[in-house]
This record gives structure tokens, C-alpha cells and sequence, in this order.
């Protein structure tokens, strides 16, 4: 321990200097470690929320006219949810959001929660205005005698759930209806729809087999209604490009470039400080390799250091809940990239000085001295 202290504080200008270079790269390191685990978390929870067999439906209905006959909602297999197409007007957040609706629900929903329920699941839900909302959309609740409310369409509607995962934010920012549960004005605005995406998803059965009966209701009761239908297969398209994207990992990738370079400079001063203590090792006829290995060891110690340093600064601005500033997580992945990133900037910081070091005559330097 002595040892270390000794390596630390021997030469101060330079632990400060090598420190402030390492601060910017483990921001920068544990920054994009960060990106890149919300979007593998991202991908694994979209992942998990697709069903075995899934038909999508893309329908182009007259203007003003309904396709929601019951004996649509009375398929008895398989869910039957319109993904995408239907706007609600979110009064308290003043903008119009996207919603799933529930038509048919036949079995699980694959929704993760955080409290509460999906509309429609409970026995209790029937007569009843209900959403389920994402944690990003639970800032503009307001509560009435305990519960949660939000306006749709100028419509109360009690929040029955709150969507999130653990891992990601993937639910985040769903709003989830069902037709059973919904007021005069969402249907209205069906009713005013053109254009729409509809899916029927199963676990359990090939939706194969009911698609029929799924496309004989709609035509029952819009016989104008124009059908695209199309089976998906596998998992569909990756979103972790987007989620990337999305977190500006191209800039944080710059950052760390810069960061790396900084340091690259920053053994320009590691040089200097060090010279006396070269200038001695090559008078006494110590080999290159030597004193090179010395110097790493020095600079491997002060980064370890800084690393620890950071690592107790970020997990104090994680508890007082300021973890958007610097993130940091303990485990394998995060110290193997760590103890890479160390041995990366320090045989990078080596370069400078090794070249410097071979260049030193050492004939001038015992006449100086």
C-alpha cells in the first residue's frame, strides 16, 4: 500500500493532469457501455412482447363508418389489437399520442406493468372508462380520491395500470385501451378513421385458422372496407440501431475519441515530470525496456486509482439521484472493458515518452551531470 501511495503522490502535477484525462474517458467509456445496455435491455423486452403467430391487416374503410361489429369482439381466439393509426388527445400533456386497442382478448398480454392492470383483464372493469399508461406519460395524472385520472378526447378515464420494465424503457411510453372500456368520443373517432393497422396475435394457435372469421366480421359490417393482409414472421426488425440513434452514440463515440487523444497528449507532460528519474535509470544503464515498464506501472496505478475515484463519485450522484451525469454499474462486462480501456490509453500514452527515451544521448546527459 505504501508502495502505491508512493507511485500516486510522487509527482503530483502529473497524477492531476492523468486524472482529469481518465475522468473524461471513463465518462465517456461508461457512457457508451450505458447506451449500449439500454438498447440490448430495449431489444430483449420488444423481443419478448412478440407473439408466435401474428397477421397484420392494413384497412382503408369509408369515411364516418364503423368496422367494430361484436361479433368481431366475440372472436374467441387469439387477441385482436389495433396497433397502429389510432390518435387520442392527451388534454393534460397537450399532444396526441398513438394507442393500442384491444378489440378481442382471448389470451395473455405480453404489457409488462409496474402496478395495476390492463383494461379489460378485470371483472370489475365493465362500464368503466380505463387506460393503461407508461411510466413517462405519469407525470400528467392528476388524482381524485386516491386514483389516478388523465382526459382522452375530453373524457375521464381512470388509470387502471402503469406500464415499465426494470430493464429498459421500452413500455415507457404506450397508451393501452380497450374497446369494452372506452367513452363516446375514442369510438367516434374510430369511426372517423381511414386508414389503419390491425393485428391478430396469438401464443397459442396459427392465427391462421381464424383469420377468416376475423375478415368476414370486418366486411359484415364495412362491406367497403379495403383489406391488405400479410403474416409476420420472426422477430421482426432489430430496433437497436434506432434506440442508438436515438442516445447519440456516433457523439459520444467523438467524445471518446477526443478523450483518448487528450490523454495521448497528456504523456507529453508525463514526460517531463518523469525525465529526472529517466535521465538517472539511463545513466546507471538501465535497458529501455526497463524503464519503460516502470513508467506503465506508474500510469496503470494512477489510472486503477482515478477508475476507483470516479466509480465512488458516480455512485454517490446515483444515490442523491443524479445518476443522468455520470453512470456507473459493477459488473463483468464493465471491468473487463475497463481494464481494456486502461491498458489501451496507457500503451497508447507510452508512445511519446518511449520515443523521447531512446533519443536521449546519454553521453550530454553525464557531462550535465
Amino acid at each position: 500500500m505504501k508502495k502505491i501511495i508512493n507511485i500516486l503522490f510522487r509527482h503530483k502535477m502529473i497524477l492531476i493532469f492523468v486524472m482529469i484525462g481518465q475522468f473524461a474517458i471513463y465518462i465517456s467509456v461508461f457512457g457508451i457501455l450505458n447506451t449500449l445496455n439500454i438498447a440490448e435491455l430495449k431489444e430483449k423486452d420488444r423481443i419478448e412482447s412478440v407473439y408466435k403467430s401474428r397477421i397484420k391487416m392494413e384497412i382503408i374503410k369509408s369515411f364516418d363508418s364503423s368496422f367494430i361489429s361484436e361479433d368481431l369482439k366475440n372472436i374467441d381466439k387469439a387477441n385482436i389489437i389495433i396497433t397502429k393509426g389510432l390518435a387520442v388527445n392527451y388534454k393534460e400533456a397537450n399532444s396526441s399520442y398513438i394507442a393500442d386497442l384491444i378489440i378481442a382478448l382471448n389470451e395473455e398480454l405480453p404489457y409488462k406493468l409496474i402496478e395495476g392492470h390492463i383494461p379489460g383483464t378485470d371483472p370489475d372493469d365493465k362500464g368503466k372508462n380505463l387506460v393503461a399508461i407508461g411510466r413517462d406519460k405519469c407525470k400528467y395524472t392528476y388524482e381524485e380520491n386516491g386514483k389516478k385520472y388523465i382526459t382522452l378526447d375530453n373524457e375521464k378515464y381512470e388509470v387502471c395500470g402503469i406500464l415499465g420494465s426494470k430493464y429498459s424503457d421500452f413500455w415507457d411510453y404506450k397508451i393501452i385501451l380497450n374497446v369494452n372500456n372506452i367513452g363516446d368520443n375514442i369510438i367516434s373517432r374510430i369511426n372517423e378513421l381511414t386508414y389503419l393497422y390491425m393485428e391478430i396475435l396469438s401464443n397459442e394457435i396459427n392465427v391462421s385458422d381464424i383469420y377468416e372469421d376475423v375478415y368476414v366480421a370486418i366486411k359484415t359490417c364495412n362491406n367497403d372496407a379495403a383489406i391488405d393482409s400479410y403474416k409476420l414472421n420472426g422477430r421482426g426488425e432489430s430496433e437497436i440501431g434506432n434506440t442508438l440513434a436515438r442516445n447519440n452514440i456516433n457523439k459520444k463515440i467523438c467524445i471518446l475519441l477526443f478523450s483518448l487523444c487528450n490523454c495521448i497528449v497528456i504523456s507529453e507532460f508525463y514526460f517531463l515530470d518523469y525525465k529526472k528519474e529517466i535521465v538517472i535509470y539511463k545513466i546507471l544503464g538501465a535497458k529501455n525496456s526497463f524503464i519503460i515498464k516502470r513508467l506503465m506501472i506508474s500510469f496503470v496505478v494512477i489510472s486503477s486509482f482515478t477508475l476507483i475515484l470516479y466509480g465512488l463519485v458516480a455512485t454517490l450522484l446515483n444515490t442523491i439521484g443524479m445518476n443522468g451525469l455520470m453512470y456507473f454499474s459493477v459488473n463483468a462486462k464493465n471491468i473487463i472493458s475497463m481494464f481494456i480501456v486502461i491498458l489501451l490509453v496507457t500503451a497508447l500514452s507510452m508512445i511519446y515518452p518511449y520515443i523521447k527515451m531512446t533519443k536521449l544521448n546519454i553521453t550530454s546527459m553525464r557531462l550535465k551531470e
